[in-house]
């Protein structure tokens, strides 16, 4: 960043590739400014760090004088000095840089990227227009303002989608019954049916299960929104840590017009010692060079046990939702790590809305950003660096990305049925730890607002949106007629169809050997791939012009092409859109016709590892299904002669 402040300057420090001072190493220059680590010959610069994006450093057992530092990202890079002396001097160095200056960093950005418009990411998410698509205001449900100056809720958005029959009072009476005073709101309504998604906290019954009145008025007020059913409550925790969290006041219900269902997702601490676990047995493997296509272990099976249980658990709100059209509460204990997890992933397999690029951009706005997941806390963006304190770090914990796996998931099973592809997701990763962008700073609405984030920052969605980038998010198999006429996906839970996000959490090794390695990692480019993907862009618009020729000729309508940055967001996705119950449904069977498919074409199967890089890169911006005019897309066609 032009103007940092150099704190620190060493030359002679040696760049490794693996833990021992024997392996193959160039001699650097190592500069420390107040915002990130540069290695850098005499020629360039190797490796930009940005220190949001350092997990942790620490020493190896081989050799004091060389240090690890480990990245979010699971890069792990190896640096040898010289001395003691020289080593102690950085580490001190590091140190020394105080939060508050860290915070001050963060929003010190360039208030504008050359050729970007700067308000337009930000304005992707606007909660009216979200709850008036889903049919809002309507006889059962409003939006409301109660929230507007976050005094109900200080972690909560400051528009509340509420039932009708309530009023202020009643909402706020509620709040002093619920952890954080989360109180249940509404984020989701059936497009087909009188079904809601609704979310919130733990309930406060403590351990004598005390009367919550005003809890109990709010939740008959969601139930007697649909009541032809029971209110089906998901509990995501184990029931065990439910009751034990009863002796700390909180708890679960027990009210008689509502069934309560216990998910069993493990905790923070649970899945931040799963994650470590998996990122050590990744780097010890890479050490002993036995990291490959077909890597796996003990701690990937635990790491995708994991993925699984928040699957399992959002396939079954799903059909809840879908096939029994009863109304879901969810929670966990504070409603800002599990919950969003769960409603999320629901919410991606009942609306094919939020399977689109900018829609998938408005659920993490609202599910996530606006509903308060602890951004900071959790990816650790303001601990001071070099700290090896189990308490100061005792909060930090995946989960975002531990959502996003299980979007892999999903859309490795359905792989027509999203707009983006899994490189808009590793995007999304690598900006969530790099800090670059203001989408994911801080832990709730209200704190951005207060320090004025999109005042001071650029949105992510600004990038990811602009007309030079977002090709390379898009999937150009994606199928929109398919999934507006089959909107709700219903995966496997199966372990054996859950699989290792390789070209995630393996991209960066082997690591590099030589320093030509080192800046093909920085700049992230694999000349082959790209190769590849001009030959299939070059086949497909050869093939397009031969279809259009062919439908001339017979007379036939010519085939419509898409622009895909045209608004998305348009009726067809509304309410009115969809069909009443029963719900025509996608299951995981369909991906094994696609890979039938794929085997009799010579385009590489978008199903294999690695293979959505190849052609993610290069998604033509005309790609998309023919939904207008009711024609099935070219994939959908081939599918049914095969």
């Amino acid at each position: 960043m032009k103007g940092e402040l150099v704190k620190w300057n060493e030359r002679g420090v040696y760049l490794l590739t693996k833990t021992k001072a024997d392996q193959p190493k160039v001699c650097v220059d190592l500069i420390c400014t107040v915002h990130k680590i540069i290695v850098a010959t005499k020629e360039e610069i190797l490796i930009e760090i940005p220190f949001q994006m350092i997990e942790q450093f620490s020493t190896t057992s081989e050799n004091d004088n060389i240090i690890c530092i480990e990245l979010k990202d699971i890069r792990f890079l190896y640096l040898m000095f010289n001395n003691t002396e020289q080593r102690t001097s950085l580490l001190q160095t590091l140190k020394k840089i105080k939060q508050q200056e860290m915070a001050s960093i963060l929003i010190a950005f360039k208030r504008n990227e050359a050729g970007l418009k700067v308000d337009e990411g930000w304005n992707v998410y606007k909660a009216h227009l979200e709850y008036a698509r889903l049919g809002l205001p309507n006889g059962f449900w409003v939006t409301s303002d109660v929230n507007e100056e976050y005094s109900l809720c200080d972690t909560y958005p400051n528009v509340l989608a509420v039932p009708k029959i309530l009023d202020d009072a009643q909402l706020m009476a509620a709040t002093k019954e619920r952890s954080r005073g989360r109180i249940p709101v509404l984020v989701w309504l059936s497009l087909y049916g009188s079904a809601s998604l609704c979310r919130c906290s733990q309930p406060l019954v403590g351990l004598s299960n005390r009367s919550l009145q005003g809890d109990a008025i709010l939740l008959n007020a969601i139930h007697s929104t649909n009541k032809s059913h029971k209110l089906i409550i998901v509990d995501a925790r184990p029931k065990a840590n439910a009751i034990a969290n009863s002796a700390l006041g909180g708890g679960y219900e027990s009210y008689s017009f509502s069934k309560t269902i216990f998910m069993n997702i493990a905790n923070i601490h649970v899945i931040r010692e799963s994650f470590i676990k998996l990122k050590e047995e990744i780097e010890q493997s890479s050490a002993s060079k036995k990291v490959s296509i077909e890597f796996s272990s003990e701690a990937v099976d635990n790491w995708l046990e994991h993925v699984k249980t928040i699957l399992t658990g959002a396939v079954k709100m799903a059909h809840i939702i879908a096939v029994k059209d009863q109304s879901v509460l969810v929670h966990c204990s504070d409603g800002w790590d599990r919950t969003p997890q769960l409603t999320s992933t629901t919410c991606l397999l009942l609306d094919p809305a939020y399977r689109t690029l900018k829609g998938f951009e408005i659920l993490i706005e609202k599910e996530w950003c606006s509903f308060g997941h602890k951004f900071s806390e959790r990816n650790g963006y303001f601990l001071s660096l070099g700290c090896d304190s189990k308490t100061e770090a005792s909060e930090r914990c995946p989960v975002f990305l531990q959502w996003l796996d299980t979007v892999y998931q999903i859309m490795y099973q359905f792989p027509t049925q999203f707009e983006f592809n899994e490189k808009f997701l590793i995007f999304i990763i690598d900006q969530l730890y790099a800090c670059n962008y203001g989408t994911f700073l801080f832990d709730c609405e209200k704190t951005r607002t207060e320090i004025k984030v999109k005042e001071t920052s650029t949105s992510l969605w600004t990038v990811a949106n602009d007309d030079n980038n977002i090709s390379q998010f898009l999937n150009p198999f994606f199928d929109k007629a398919a999934s507006l006429e089959a909107p709700v996906l219903f995966p496997s839970v199966e372990r054996s169809s859950l699989k290792f996000w390789k070209s995630y959490y393996l991209r960066w090794f082997p690591p590099p050997t030589i320093i030509g390695e080192f800046r093909s990692q920085s700049a992230g480019i694999n000349d082959e791939l790209l190769e590849k993907g001009q030959e299939l862009q070059q086949q497909n618009t050869l093939l397009t012009k031969e279809l259009i020729s062919l439908q001339q000729r017979l007379g036939m309508p010519v085939t419509e092409l898409k622009d895909v940055t045209e608004e998305i967001y348009t009726n067809e996705y509304s309410k009115k859109s969809f069909p009443s119950v029963p719900v025509p449904t996608v299951s995981n069977t369909s991906s094994n016709i696609i890979r039938s498919v794929f085997k009799k074409m010579s385009t590489p199967n978008p199903l294999s590892t690695f293979g959505d890089f190849q052609l993610s890169d290069f998604a033509e911006k005309h790609l998309k299904s023919d939904s207008d005019s009711g024609k099935k897309s070219k994939l959908t066609r081939l599918v049914k002669k095969t």
